[in-house]
Formats: C-alpha cells, sequence, structure tokens
C-alpha cells in the first residue's frame, strides 16, 4: 500500500515524511493539517508497526481532540473508528 502522502511503498520512508510534515505543521501552527498528518501517522504506524501502538495511540488521541475543536466530523469519524478498533 503506498503512502497517500508521499507515495511510497516503504513505511521507514513514509514515517520520515510525516515526521518532517509534523514539524512544518507545527511551526507554521497550521492546525488542520497537523491532525490530518497524526492521524495519517498513527494509521501507518497501526498498519506496520503494531509494537509501536501506543505512539498510534498518541497521535490518534492529538488528532481527535483537534478534529472536535475544529468540527472537522469526516476526519473525526475516522480517527474515532480506529480507537474502536483498538479497543481503546
Amino acid at each position: 500500500m503506498k503512502c497517500p502522502k508521499c507515495h511510497t511503498e516503504n513505511p521507514e520512508e513514509a514515517c520520515s515524511h510525516y515526521q518532517e510534515a509534523i514539524r512544518a505543521c507545527t511551526e507554521m501552527r497550521f492546525r488542520p493539517e497537523l491532525a490530518l498528518t497524526r492521524l495519517q501517522l498513527a494509521e501507518l504506524l497501526l498498519e506496520h508497526y503494531q509494537d509501536e501502538k501506543s505512539e498510534a495511540l498518541e497521535h490518534l488521541d492529538f488528532a481527535i481532540n483537534e478534529f472536535r475543536e475544529m468540527k472537522m466530523q469526516p476526519s473525526l469519524e475516522r480517527a474515532l473508528r480506529h480507537k474502536e478498533i483498538l479497543g481503546a
């Protein structure tokens, strides 16, 4: 499966791109894209790095809070589905 942002099939490379995007969004204070990127990183971690579940949950929790505050309902529902699947 290709990463939707960087179009790579290499999960390590995708993680690196997500981390860079998170840094850039944080510096620019671009909340919507930061929340979306953290959701996508959580999805990548859950799919390819099952031992990183706690980190994925941190990203999901962050994204869920941001989506609620910004009223980004479709993205909120997507993040909540992941938490539901994890039983968290």
